[in-house]
This record gives C-alpha cells, sequence and structure tokens, in this order.
C-alpha cells in the first residue's frame, strides 16, 4: 500500500472517530439530561408522600376528634332522655295522685 492511500485510510477513520465522538457525546448528554429528570421526578414523589402521610394523619385526628364529640353528644342525649323520662314519670305519678 502506498503512503497516499494509507493518509487516506487514516483521515477516513479520524472522520468516523469524529462523528462517533460526536454521537457518544450526544448520548451521554442525553442520558445526564433523563438522570435529572429521574431525579426530579423521585424528589417530588418523595414529597407527594410526605404530604399524603401529613393529610392521612391529619385526617385520622379529625375523625378521632370527630368520634370523641359524637361519644360526648351521644351521652348528652342520653342523659337528657332519662331526664325527660323521669320528668314524664314524675308528671305521671303527680295525675295519678290527683
Amino acid at each position: 500500500m502506498e503512503s497516499h492511500e494509507v493518509e487516506e485510510i487514516k483521515r477516513h477513520f479520524d472522520v468516523i472517530a469524529e462523528g462517533l465522538r460526536g454521537d457518544i457525546k450526544t448520548i451521554a448528554e442525553g442520558h445526564s439530561i433523563l438522570n435529572r429528570k429521574l431525579d426530579s421526578v423521585q424528589k417530588e414523589i418523595t414529597t407527594l408522600r410526605e404530604e399524603n402521610a401529613k393529610e392521612h394523619k391529619e385526617l385520622h385526628q379529625e375523625i378521632d376528634n370527630l368520634r370523641g364529640e359524637n361519644t360526648e353528644e351521644h351521652k348528652e342525649i342520653l342523659s337528657e332522655l332519662k331526664l325527660s323520662y323521669a320528668e314524664l314519670n314524675h308528671r305521671m305519678s303527680t295525675l295519678e295522685n290527683k
């Protein structure tokens, strides 16, 4: 092989190698962008999970509070019913005695 053929082959491979370097660089940049996007999505998911856990806890606290209020109001209603029955019983006894 003559030296000019060897030089031409070298130039050809240099062009191919430069093209490959560009393609590899593009792929690496794309990979980097995807990694940043994935990190961002994972961070957002973590934030949403934390907010969800907080709201879940607050909701359960509100339910517990409502149950407590319901229990107290139920006791009050029962107490008022007993008082009403006692008053009715007293009135009936008074009427019977008259």
